[in-house]
C-alpha cells in the first residue's frame, strides 16, 4: 500500500507539471490526446502484466439480505467504520486547506515575493514528503502492526496541524506541510491496510468501493469546511479545525480497535 501511494502521489506530482508544460508548447488540446493515450497504455498494461487467479463469490438466491451485505460480512464492523471515517476525515482534512493556502502564503509575505511560486512550492511539499515516506512506513507497518502506524500518524498529524496555526512565515509553514506531507504517508495507506486485514476476500472490492466513496465525501466537505473557517474566522483557524478532526479521528480509532479487540476475546 505504501509502494502504491508513492506512484499514485508522484503521478499527481508529475501530471500537472507535464500537462502545463505540453500546453504551454503545443495548446490545451494536445494534454487531452496525449493523456488519452498514456491511459490507453496504461489499460494494455494491465491486460497484458496484470495476472489473478479469480473465482466469482456466489451468494444463493434465497440467502438472507444479512448474507448478501458486505458489511455484514467483514471482520469486525467497529473497525471497518473506522477505517471508512478516517478516510473521509483524512480526504477532508487535506483538501480543506487547498481554497486559502495561497491566501494564508500572502498573508505571510505582507506583498514581497511572488505568492504564486511560493504557493506552489508549499502545496507539493507534502507530495514530496509522501513520496519519501510511503515506502518506509509501510515496511514498519509490516513489521510492528499497521494499526500502531495508523495510530501515531494521526497523533502526529494533529500535532502538526495544531503547530501549523502559529506559524509566522513560509519556511515554517513549508516546514509543517512537509511534516503533514510525512504523516499522509501513514494515514490512508495503513487504512487501507487495516480494512484489507478484516474484509474477506468475497467482499473485499465493495468494501474498498464504500472506502472511495468516503473518501470522495471528505473531498467534497473539506474545502467547504476550509472556506467557512476562512471566511468567519481566519486563516491560522482553518489548521485548528484541522487539528481537532485529527483528534476526532484519533479517538474513533481508538474505541473502535477497543471494541474490535473486546469483539475477539468474547
Amino acid at each position: 500500500m505504501g509502494i502504491l501511494t508513492t506512484g499514485r502521489v508522484g503521478g499527481q506530482l508529475i501530471g500537472p507539471i507535464i500537462g502545463g508544460m505540453i500546453a504551454g508548447v503545443w495548446g490545451y488540446r494536445m494534454t487531452f490526446y496525449l493523456f488519452g493515450i498514456i491511459m490507453f497504455i496504461a489499460g494494455i498494461l494491465a491486460l497484458v502484466f496484470v495476472k489473478e487467479e479469480f473465482t466469482p463469490h456466489e451468494v444463493a438466491k434465497n440467502a438472507s439480505r444479512k448474507e448478501k451485505s458486505a458489511l455484514a460480512q467483514v471482520n469486525s464492523l467497529p473497525i471497518v467504520i473506522a477505517m471508512f471515517i478516517t478516510a473521509m476525515l483524512v480526504n477532508a482534512v487535506t483538501k480543506s486547506i487547498n481554497p486559502v493556502i495561497s491566501l494564508f502564503v500572502r498573508q505571510l509575505l505582507h506583498g514581497h515575493g511572488s505568492v504564486s511560486v511560493v504557493s506552489g512550492i508549499i502545496t507539493a511539499l507534502p507530495g514530496f514528503a509522501t513520496i519519501m515516506a510511503a515506502h518506509r512506513l509501510g515496511d514498519l507497518g509490516d513489521r510492528i502492526g499497521a494499526r500502531k502506524v495508523l495510530v501515531a500518524g494521526l497523533i502526529f498529524s494533529g500535532c502538526v496541524f495544531f503547530a501549523t496555526s502559529w506559524v509566522g512565515n513560509v519556511y515554517t509553514l513549508g516546514i509543517c506541510r512537509f511534516l503533514i506531507g510525512i504523516s499522509d504517508a501513514a494515514l490512508l495507506p495503513l487504512a487501507q491496510t487495516v480494512l484489507m486485514n478484516n474484509a474477506p476476500d468475497a467482499v473485499v472490492s465493495r468494501v474498498f468501493s464504500y472506502m472511495q466513496s468516503f473518501q470522495a465525501i471528505g473531498s467534497i466537505i473539506g474545502p467547504m469546511l476550509g472556506s467557512v473557517i476562512a471566511g468567519h474566522f481566519s486563516y491560522p483557524d482553518v489548521f485548528v479545525m484541522t487539528a481537532i478532526l485529527a483528534a476526532i479521528n484519533l479517538l474513533i480509532v481508538l474505541i473502535s480497535f477497543k471494541m474490535g479487540n473486546n469483539k475477539k476475546n468474547a
